[in-house]
């Protein structure tokens, strides 16, 4: 930390001015000064500038002398700087402190947890220790020996003799001695001590990782070495069992041998046919390798050349070399075999798989990169735990039964809402509640053992439940637990009664042999999720209302209508946006549909007139046709384009696009569309009818009359009269 971000101490503020005129250089803000008494006047240094000084006012004055004065330690910062007057800040201390030797304070798995809950730092030890450092040591004086920090340090809080606490920027950290070393027992925030007795020290401090891996390393190594040397040791045994898994890999290699093929075609399920040279006994040669889909066939340029070793030599198997990077080569499960046709085919990939193209000719040979990549694995693992080269050192010591020393972890209750729910109506057993109990308040590594129907995938599930528990709560930092085990139905088991927070468990990888279908139980819980939440919620989603809208939208640019069929559509918008519409926009939407929907009869006199005009101004005969017809025909789709329907609204483009002295043959086919736009805009056209009976009076024709209303059908009668 800074200078100016030390707090504690005795504050005091001085305001000075030189006594040799002006401040030139200005000091920098926050920057370090120093002042000593010399003679019967005081020195201001700041980075090598020096002059003498003195307090603006007389009280400034007497401050600064008991500041300088009082011999106690001391630092001090500018906190503003002018030509002719400084402002320093000043924290005075009850003693210093100076150690010659380097002091590590140690950070363990329990302080670095709760440095992820509380203060959300996370990272690697070294990443938490370097943000310790940055805020609880100050640099030393400039001049100072080089390594030197500075930190402010109090007694402990409890009055124990062997604990201290370091006061940083805004935090602190409780100290104390153990086994001789220094430990960070807990990191608080806020780090002001202003109501305590506080020391300056003068020493070489870092913070350093004491956790259990980086103190085992070496004595694991050592004693895992003896171990193994032992006929009871379990690496020995995991080292015996490897061999003997790569000699079986080798051997099964050596007895199948290789199939040279001459040509190879793709098939139309994008699996690959072989065509074999003579091969003796090809059913036998497969059959002794077992069932055709648990291994897969591999198609290179050449027949491998099997080698020993600790694992099957992969690179040994011949494969191509493009710009120094090995070629993959094709592999896959046998699909099927006809020996007498001397046909040898492979299975499709699956369809996010990418198979490459095999040689034009080659050799077939047992595909080994799965065997060798696992066993190299296995090799690996072994090697890591063994030599205690891996994230939990201990782990090996527990394996071949040694004693191992355990971290520090806060304890972790049992009983929790989410747990009750995952027992359901069967109350937890007291064997039931342990093992829960050394699951979560075990450091390193629990087992639980039980025989069938001792509730053992119960507290799998309640496991789950009650870290998820925790993570809500904050005192677990991990969100993410992994269940594994060797066959696909376990894992399944408890997927089925897994569900924390409401949210289903991710399986990854499915059995070939089982009735999975491959779909995704997310993707299942999320449609029920999505179903059931539509019909509980009578609005639907605004996303559906909004592309719902866009439909009928792009139906009324596409499709034209009449005045009466615009305005159901519109009216449907208006119910699916509902309370998405501004009010303005909602007003004059509904506004143009009650245009819509009022008859022509009861709206404007003049524009009713200029629409029936227009329709008896159509032109379909050849002679008025030639003098106006297009400017007519454009004239009637102006003033009736919210009433026309389609044939009539095509007959009227198509007159208007042509010329006024030219008269098309197809004119007269528009006749009867002008009738239909006049009988709607001039009324029915007066029919002749027969005389009437004797004694009937010729009145009692029923009379009809056109209401033009912009629907479909206008026409209304009128009952006889009696």
């Amino acid at each position: 930390m800074k200078v100016a971000e030390i707090s504690g101490g005795a504050a005091a503020t001085l305001r000075l001015r030189s006594t040799g005129g002006t401040f030139d250089p200005v000091p920098q803000r926050e920057d370090e000064v120093l002042l000593v008494r010399s003679g019967d006047q005081t020195l201001l240094t700041v980075a090598g500038d020096v002059w003498a000084v003195d307090g603006v006012t007389a009280a400034d004055g007497s401050e600064l002398l008991s500041v300088v004065a009082g011999g106690l330690p001391m630092v001090a910062f500018v906190a503003q700087a002018h030509p002719d007057t400084v402002v320093i800040e000043t924290r005075r201390f009850t003693q210093e402190i100076r150690i010659t030797e380097p002091m590590e304070f140690g950070l363990d798995e329990k302080v670095l947890e709760e440095m992820k809950l509380r203060h959300r730092v996370s990272g690697t030890v070294a990443d938490v220790a370097s943000w310790l450092e940055d805020r609880l040591f100050a640099p030393a004086p400039t001049g100072g020996p080089p390594g030197m920090r500075r930190v402010v340090i109090s007694s402990d809080a409890r009055g124990r003799l062997d604990a201290f606490r370091i006061h940083g920027h805004r935090i602190a950290a409780d100290v104390r001695r153990k086994d001789d070393k220094l430990r960070i027992e807990r990191v608080v925030r806020g780090g002001r001590g202003d109501a305590q007795r506080l020391s300056l020290l003068f020493a070489e401090v870092a913070v350093v990782d004491s956790t259990i891996a980086a103190e085992l390393h070496g004595s694991v190594r050592t004693t895992l070495s003896e171990a193994v040397t032992s006929e009871q040791s379990y690496f020995r045994t995991w080292q015996h069992y490897h061999r003997l898994e790569t000699e079986m890999v080798l051997r099964r290699a050596r007895t199948f041998g290789s199939l040279e093929y001459r040509s190879a075609e793709l098939r139309r399920d994008g699996g690959w046919r072989f065509h074999l040279a003579k091969v003796e006994d090809l059913a036998g040669r497969l059959a002794l390798l077992g069932e055709s889909d648990r291994f897969e066939l591999e198609a290179g340029e050449a027949a491998p050349v099997l080698e020993g070793g600790d694992t099957p030599a992969v690179a040994a198997a011949p494969r191509a070399l493009r710009r120094g990077r090995p070629v993959r080569n094709l592999s896959a499960p046998v699909r099927a075999i006809d020996e007498r046709m001397g046909i040898l085919d492979l299975a499709a990939p699956d369809e996010d798989q990418d198979q490459p193209k095999p040689p034009a000719h080659g050799h077939l040979f047992l595909a080994m990169s799965g065997d060798s990549v696992r066993l190299s694995r296995q090799r690996r693992a072994e090697e890591a735990l063994r030599t205690g080269n891996c994230p939990m050192p201990q782990l090996g010591l527990l394996m071949e039964g040694r004693p191992a020393p355990a971290a520090r972890m806060p304890k972790r209750g049992v009983m929790s809402p989410g747990l009750r729910d995952a027992f359901g109506d069967n109350k937890p057993t007291q064997r039931q509640l342990e093992a829960i109990d050394r699951a979560l308040n075990t450091p390193d590594l629990c087992l639980i053992q039980g025989p069938p129907g001792t509730g053992k995938t119960r507290v799998i599930t309640a496991l789950e439940r009650r870290l998820a528990d925790l993570a809500d709560e904050g005192v677990e930092p991990s969100h993410r637990v992994l269940v594994t085990a060797a066959q696909h139905y376990a894992v399944e088991t408890v997927m089925r009664r897994t569900e924390v927070f409401g949210l289903p468990a991710v399986k990854v990888g499915w059995s070939r042999r089982g009735s999975d279908t491959g779909v995704d139980p997310v993707i299942l819980f999320a449609g029920e999720r999505a179903d059931t939440l539509r019909a509980r919620v009578k609005t639907p989603p605004e996303a559906e209302r909004l592309a719902q809208a866009r439909n009928i939208a792009v139906s009324c640019f596409r499709t034209r209508s009449v005045a009466g069929e615009q305005a159901a559509r519109i009216r449907e918008m208006l119910r699916v946006l509902d309370d998405l519409l501004p009010p303005e926009l909602r007003d004059r939407v509904q506004d143009r549909v009650a245009s819509l929907e009022r008859p022509a009869s009861t709206g404007n006199p003049e524009a009713l007139a200029l629409m029936v005009q227009a329709a008896r101004s159509i032109r379909v005969e050849p002679g008025p046709f030639s003098d106006d017809g297009p400017i007519q025909a454009d004239k009637a789709l102006r003033r009736l384009d919210t009433v026309l329907l389609p044939p009539e609204r095509a007959f009227l483009e198509r007159c208007a696009a042509l010329e006024s002295d030219s008269v098309p043959a197809w004119l007269a086919e528009g006749g009867p569309v002008r009738d239909a736009a006049r009988v709607r805009w001039r009324g029915t056209p007066r029919r002749r009818h027969p005389a009437p009976p004797p004694g009937r009076a010729r009145h009692s024709r029923p009379a009809t009359f056109c209401i033009p209303s912009g629907r479909r059908s206008g026409d209304f009668r009128l009952p006889p009269r009696s």
